[in-house]
């Protein structure tokens, strides 16, 4: 059943917008934005004002908002209202209004920009939410603290792109160095808007270089930068990586500032971010042996060849991918193909396997729900006799056939749309073979 104060706000205008699915109009915030702000509307105005209705409007906001940090703010009103409750409800129901206000005011929150971001940056993450970002290469001029502190650095950079007709550009860019439990500013920098502007090296009192495109982890900050709010944003980034175990920390803890000192308290925003790097997870692990039960052998006996092939599990904790390739009845390939694996490549980057071959050479092969059920793609490699081994695929290794044909109008293959994965040996290797697998693994 819908709350209170929103049924009354369905009969004032379409509920689409408040619905996370049902509109693609308006980003999710907006949409939760508009619905708080007609339900602080009505706790005003209808009879029906007071502490329950105003509870029931911060459930609906965590119900939309999922998983994110702002939801489970909402969750954490909705409780302590609950326990201001037992000794004065008017009081709970005046300090939660207010808080939903305050909830309602990070929601319609757009930071300022005052300068163009770096060609091919992201956007800033929202306030109060976590993002895991993809920033591409980048160049930028870094001046150390030192003495000076971060004005010093400042005027630093502020000469190095005058000087330089350097555009400025934002956010500029601080490092932070651990400090006792809490946290100090090591370095700034000055963000090119082009990585082909200018050149690396050392510039007078800065230096010039080019950082590699990376992962961050990201907390949109809305007021005024401090170490002590950098620190609690550091330990509430930490907590979410601990959660998800396919990342792990890669840098130092920096603060993206994109205001100048003309923009003042609440309309400054900041964002607080980790470097990350993607770890290896386990797609199939061979060393369970019910994996290999799931592979189907697909042979050319299909069409009338001779070669043959299985997965089987071995003794010592891995697959075997065996058999016989014969070219006889104008056959030539063997295969065996996987159980779906629908969903379970969407936040993949690359695929490994880890192999010990015979010398041969095999194919990787994925299907895809963006193709007919005839199109695979595949992408080939060659194994080092009795010897364990990585070989490590990204989406753009991979080529569309269709019975051995290349296809040249079918899209690329995007690992979240593949629906299972094959082996396949083939080109005229004929004879018996033998390619073993410990585990296929996703960063």
């Amino acid at each position: 059943m819908l709350p209170t104060l929103l049924v009354l706000a369905m009969s004032l205008s379409p509920i689409s917008s408040l619905s996370q699915d049902s509109s693609h109009e308006q980003p999710l915030r907006a949409q939760v934005a508009k619905g708080l702000s007609r339900a602080l509307d009505l706790s005003k105005d209808a009879d029906s004002s007071g502490l329950i209705p105003l509870m029931e409007a911060a459930e609906w906001v965590s119900s939309q908002l999922g998983e994110s940090h702002l939801s489970k703010q909402a969750d954490e009103l909705v409780y302590n209202a609950r326990w201001r409750a037992l000794t004065d409800k008017h009081k709970a129901a005046k300090w939660l209004e207010g808080e939903l206000s305050g909830l309602l005011g990070i929601l319609t929150f757009e930071p300022v920009l005052e300068a163009d971001l770096p060609v091919g940056f992201p956007a800033p993450t929202p306030v109060q939410e976590i993002e895991l970002k993809l920033y591409p290469e980048y160049r930028s001029a870094v001046a150390n603290m030192g003495m000076t502190g971060s004005n010093g650095a400042f005027w630093k950079l502020f000469m190095h792109i005058t000087n330089n007709d350097i555009p400025m550009t934002a956010p500029v860019e601080m490092t932070y160095e651990e400090r006792g439990k809490g946290m100090r500013e090591s370095k700034m920098a000055f963000l090119y808007g082009d990585p082909k502007l200018g050149a690396p090296g050392a510039k007078g009192f800065v230096v010039v270089s080019d950082q590699e495109s990376n992962w961050v982890v990201s907390l949109g900050c809305r007021g005024r930068e401090s170490g002590a709010r950098t620190v609690e944003a550091r330990d509430v980034l930490l907590e979410w990586i601990e959660q998800r175990p396919e990342l792990e920390v890669s840098g130092k803890v920096r603060v993206m500032g994109y205001n100048s000192p003309a923009v003042r308290g609440s309309k400054r925003y900041f964002e607080v971010q980790i470097p990350v790097r993607k770890i290896m997870v386990s797609l199939i692990d061979f060393g369970q042996k019910e994996e290999a039960a799931k592979w189907t052998p697909v042979n050319d006996t299909v069409m009338g060849g001779r070669s043959n092939s299985r997965m089987k599990n071995s003794d010592d904790g891995y697959a075997r991918f065996t058999g016989s390739l014969s070219l006889e009845n104008n056959g030539g390939f063997a295969s065996v193909r996987s159980g779906s694996v629908a969903g379970d490549l969407v936040d993949a980057d690359k695929v490994t396997l880890k192999i010990r071959g015979d010398g041969k050479t095999y194919k990787l092969r994925m299907r895809s729900s963006a193709t007919n059920s005839w199109v695979t793609y595949q992408a080939s490699f060659k194994t080092e006799n009795n010897k364990w081994s990585e070989v490590t695929f990204s989406a753009e290794d991979f080529t569309p056939v269709l019975r051995g044909r290349v296809l040249r109008d079918v899209a690329p293959l995007s690992f979240e749309e593949v629906t299972s994965l094959g082996l396949m040996i083939s080109d005229k290797q004929t004879g018996d073979f033998e390619l073993q697998l410990a585990a296929i693994e996703l960063r």
